[in-house]
């Protein structure tokens, strides 16, 4: 539902498609699949539910992810079900990314 909801947002802003669920690797091997990418952009976006969200490791478990994502040389956004739901900057700040590359 939250994936839904901001590829829905991201349309109706005008933001360039990306791909949707997108299992990344480093040279120690699986990374994460990650919610959506702009592979050419080098940009990974991460949309956090509020379900898996709310286990204690969760936050620590997002920030080494984070790190492997930027050691490859990708710029990782975060964007919680606030963000998304409640509110409207998250597809200007996708779109300010892209543009700031």
């Amino acid at each position: 539902m939250l994936e839904r909801r901001a590829r829905q947002a991201l349309r109706a802003y005008g933001v360039p498609n990306g791909e949707w669920n997108v299992k990344l690797a480093d040279a120690r091997g699986p990374i994460r699949e990650v919610d959506l990418l702009y592979r050419s952009h080098r940009l990974a976006i991460e949309y956090d539910s509020l379900r898996i969200h709310r286990e204690p490791d969760a936050m620590r478990r997002d920030r080494a992810t984070d790190r492997r994502l930027q050691i490859i040389g990708y710029r990782v956004l975060r964007f919680s079900w606030q963000d998304v739901f409640l509110r409207d900057t998250m597809p200007a700040e996708v779109l300010e990314a892209l543009q700031s590359r």
